[in-house]
């Protein structure tokens, strides 16, 4: 089918078996793919007797507009994931992974490989993953308005038949978003990295955590479509086929068609879609109850007035958008403050997350507390360590209250999402322990020498570490292109750019690099590596280490596509090479960064914070490890490492005296304090008043 260079490009691809096909091709004619502007791509499994005489049939009513029908036979699972994999993730309890379940994990893969060996992906702007059987009962808005709708890492699926979980038989998905999702449970099961293996999951609720794990987030638009057959007689994996009298047709799930004839009746009195931006937050019921949910698209009648008026007169939505096309990229959908969240189905037989960064309950016990507040509450929460990101300090004005603690908690962490809370944790140290909080941190110093990406490659230079770095550029007329120009500060990519020549460089920094901005070697390569670490002044506690493979092997982040993930092992000579920038630092620390051909690292940056690895990538009961390991170490040392009281009965002028002739002048044999100890107490955690109370010398503090 030909499309104009301009027009958005859509393809619906069908799973499964080719059930009731025969009787819902016209609907999904007529409803699904010419409004949408959109191809079809069968991938099927064999089944049915008449099979191919139904392949046949799509390929007379749809001609051009079908790439291809293919039929495969269904895979022996054990195979299929290899390694004894499928039969070690068996063991958890559940439908998730029954016979019927299994297979559709399996078509998941297969379509992803399809769209991956035939280049659909780069083909291709939205996709849509679902069934034969449904008879769809409203059109679908044009593929363009769709991709308004979807941001990158976002899935729309229909509202309902979700048992606590997603609802995977429809989903639509952007290019850059459409592999990451299909290859989600294969990923899942061949790494074994289902948390929490004493629980047991329905398949709608497996999806749901790896849509967590996968930095996944489900909107939801209302139903349009249900289950039917072509007779009572259809053989169906659960549920016998019924038929309704009222309605005139067969069906599955009667809540479901329901639901679909009352979408349509609404749809008859105003026949407009409405493109909710932010996402809305709607109550929707459901078999189980009834819950709030996040709605990138609904039904214009369906929608409360104030936030029509959002969806349609946002003056930041325009702005968005104007932003996005002198960019050539779509930017990310990130949820905002104003964005509701959503509440779970009262369902006794799963167990909840909860609202995503929801407040925290009076009677709830915290013990780590990420800020600023991310988005990634509902992660933190996925650790079942009493971990929240909820707080929105980020390090300026009045300082956060701690949460209430019980008998068994000896007090909550504040631990920094974000380069700037790095900082004013250490600045502000002494007021925040004093309120109550657990603090882990380090000399400001040290942090603006690791968290600034200028002075970093000046902290790598002086202690001979600048060949695990890229190489600097001192000037645009000096650098190698294509490079690296990006700013001293800045998370998530901004302010990162790939230039091509001076002339794109003074563009980007017209006043000169100055300490503002860097210029250096563009590494490239598809894989990057994100590792974290728990540090204690150079001695790593714990890791966690993610590999991320990307669509080209020059990029930025997240400016890009992500095809794979997965855990990494890092060797002990990296280890060893990450001890060495870490010899000053406490807390947790994060570095990416790529390795050459030769084996060495590359490192682009250190976040001096808890990043997105560990937030959202990382499996949570690793990351719950580790949060545990902090708590453990820390909490097993005294808040400055000696009992401060004890400091007034000694002789402080010949305690620092002999501390400074060991460490910046002759030795001498005897000392009124060991000098661990004392190393202890001034370095680590005193502050510089603390430090002028001690007696301490301008000399030693700045040696400190």
């Amino acid at each position: 089918m030909e499309e104009s260079s301009s027009r958005p490009r859509a393809l619906c691809c069908i799973w499964g078996e080719l059930r009731g096909i025969l009787v819902t091709l016209e609907n999904l004619l007529g409803q699904v793919l010419e409004p949408m502007g959109a191809d079809l791509l069968v991938v099927a499994q064999r089944a049915l007797e008449d099979d191919q005489q139904r392949c046949q049939a799509l390929r007379d009513s749809l001609g051009d507009r079908l790439l291809s029908a293919e039929l495969y036979d269904k895979p022996d699972p054990e195979i299929f994931f290899g390694d004894g994999n499928f039969e070690d993730m068996s063991k958890i309890r559940g439908n998730w992974i029954n016979a019927g379940n299994t297979q559709v994990l399996i078509n998941h893969k297969i379509i992803a490989d399809q769209l991956s060996s035939k280049g659909l992906v780069d083909l291709y702007d939205l996709f849509m993953f679902t069934r034969s059987d449904f008879m769809h009962l409203i059109p679908f808005p044009p593929a363009g308005d769709l991709l308004r709708c979807v941001g990158r890492g976002d899935v729309l699926t229909q509202a309902g038949h979700e048992f606590g979980g997603v609802n995977y038989n429809l989903a639509i998905a952007r290019a850059d978003t459409a592999l990451r999702y299909l290859l989600a449970p294969y990923e899942t099961i061949v790494s074994r990295s289902l948390p929490n293996r004493q629980k047991t999951y329905n398949i709608e609720l497996f999806w749901r955590v790896i849509f967590g794990q996968k930095s996944l987030r489900n909107l939801r638009m209302p139903i349009t479509c249900f289950v039917t057959a072509e007779s009572t007689d259809d053989r169906t994996s659960w549920r016998k086929i019924q038929y309704s009298e009222e309605h005139q047709v067969l069906f599955k799930y009667e809540v479901q068609m329901g639901e679909a004839f009352s979408n349509q009746s609404a749809w008859n009195r105003r026949p407009e879609w409405t493109i909710l931006r932010p996402p809305l937050g709607l109550q929707v019921t459901e078999a189980h109850g009834q819950a709030r949910r996040l709605f990138g698209l609904q039904l214009a009648e369906k929608v409360p007035e104030r936030a029509a008026q959002a969806a349609t007169g946002s003056k930041r939505e325009a702005a968005g958008r104007k932003k996005a096309g002198a960019a050539g990229a779509e930017p990310l959908q990130i949820p905002t403050q104003e964005e509701a969240v959503e509440e779970d189905v009262e369902d006794a037989d799963v167990e909840k997350d909860g609202p995503a960064d929801a407040e925290v309950a009076s009677e709830e016990v915290v013990r780590f507390h990420g800020a600023p507040r991310k988005g990634w509450d509902r992660y933190f929460r996925g650790m079942h360590c009493n971990a929240r990101n909820v707080i929105t300090w980020k390090g300026r004005g009045t300082l956060p209250e701690p949460p209430k603690t019980g008998p068994s908690c000896s007090g909550c962490w504040l631990l920094p999402t974000s380069d700037e809370a790095a900082v004013a944790v250490a600045q502000q140290q002494d007021a925040l322990r004093n309120m109550g909080w657990r603090i882990v941190t380090s000399e400001v110093e040290v942090l603006r020498d690791l968290g600034n990406k200028v002075r970093l490659q000046d902290f790598a230079k002086a202690y001979g570490l600048s060949g695990y770095l890229p190489r600097r550029f001192d000037s645009p007329a000096s650098a190698s292109y294509p490079c690296i120009l990006k700013q001293a500060f800045g998370e998530f990519g901004k302010e990162c750019r790939i230039v091509h020549s001076p002339e794109e460089a003074q563009q980007v920094a017209p006043h000169g690099l100055g300490t503002r901005w860097v210029m250096q070697e563009l590494i490239r390569g598809r894989f990057e590596v994100s590792t974290t670490v728990l540090v204690d002044s150079g001695q790593i506690l714990d890791e966690i280490s993610s590999c991320y493979e990307y669509d080209s092997d020059t990029y930025v982040w997240p400016r890009c596509r992500r095809v794979s993930k997965h855990l990494h092992s890092v060797p002990e000579e990296h280890m060893l090479v990450f001890q060495e920038f870490l010899r000053q630092y406490r807390g947790i620390c994060n570095f990416n960064y790529k390795v050459r051909e030769s084996g060495q690292l590359s490192i682009f940056e250190l976040n001096t914070r808890i990043g997105g690895d560990l937030a959202v990538d990382a499996p949570r009961d690793r990351a719950r490890a580790l949060l545990e390991k902090l708590d453990e170490h820390f909490n097993s040392m005294p808040k400055y490492g000696f009992d401060p009281s004890k400091i007034l009965e000694l002789d402080t002028n010949e305690c620092v005296q002999n501390y400074e002739n060991e460490f910046l002048g002759p030795a001498t044999t005897e000392s009124a304090f060991s000098v661990p100890l004392l190393h202890l107490l001034l370095a680590r955690e005193m502050s510089m008043a603390q430090r002028a109370a001690c007696g301490m010398s301008s000399r030693l503090g700045a040696f400190l």
